[in-house]
């Protein structure tokens, strides 16, 4: 899993977060729904939509539903740190029946990662 933390100061951190559940675990999640470009998070040039909350702070967030999270986040004085995932691409559908894929000549157009690697 890649990760990333971003520290923010006094006033408006310019994230809209949004939960929902993880459709590989069914675990809840809050993840960044649009960032304010001329904002403190729109600074961070690797922040993005779709990155998934984790911590703020030494609190764990992981799993927690979206109003314990901002109830958590509202009380952290700043500067906070907040520490983001970018979200697993869904697993595809795994064909049960079997099959044998043949590749022609030439590049495959296949990049292959662990999901652990960054």
């Amino acid at each position: 899993m890649v990760l990333g933390s971003y520290t923010f100061g006094e006033g408006p951190m310019g994230l809209t977060l949004q939960d929902a559940d993880d459709p590989q675990t069914g675990a809840k999640k809050v993840f960044v729904a649009a960032i304010d470009p001329q904002s403190a998070a729109g600074k961070f040039s690797t922040l993005e939509v779709g990155d998934v909350l984790n911590t703020a702070g030494s609190e764990d967030l992981r799993g927690l539903d979206f109003a314990h999270v901002m109830t958590i986040i509202q009380a952290q004085k700043r500067p906070l740190t907040l520490t983001f995932s970018k979200p697993l691409a869904p697993t595809p559908a795994i064909n049960s029946q079997g099959g044998s894929y043949t590749f022609g000549e030439g590049p495959m157009g296949l990049t292959l990662q662990d999901a652990d690697d960054p």
